[in-house]
């Protein structure tokens, strides 16, 4: 991709997006365009392809939820309801597009979730009423 293409980018201030923001900025893409996901229309891109953001490793939603489990120590069961669907059989998304880029993720997944679980609970402490 050439370093001068517009970059149209949503979701920019998470962890995720500032990550993938500074690694952009770091391999010499200059011209990022932000806005929020409503202002960006996905569905009228053209010939522009959504960059998916992700480490490029399957994962099912029991291996999920047991790592989540492990981070935020819960000791009671995980139950699943094998009669409902349970969406498509993998979850792997194309980070190819992202890699060309120059960007790959840091994180570890156990780690991703023990720094959200940590970034979130201090908000469990905020009076709401």
């Amino acid at each position: 991709m050439d370093k001068n293409s517009k970059i149209y980018v949503a979701g920019h201030k998470g962890m995720v997006g500032s990550s993938v923001i500074r690694s952009l900025r770091e391999n010499g893409f200059r011209n990022l365009v932000f806005r929020t996901s409503k202002e960006l229309d996905l569905t009228r891109q053209m010939d522009n392809e959504p960059v998916n953001i992700g480490v490029g490793e399957d994962l099912t939603i029991r291996e999920l939820a047991e790592r989540v489990k492990q981070v935020v120590r819960f000791e009671g069961e995980i139950a699943f309801d094998i009669s409902r669907p349970d969406g498509v059989p993998q979850k792997l998304l194309d980070v190819s597009r992202l890699q060309d880029l120059g960007w790959k993720a840091q994180t570890d997944i156990e780690e991703g979730i023990s720094q959200a679980y940590e970034w979130y609970l201090p908000s469990l402490l905020v009076d709401r009423h």
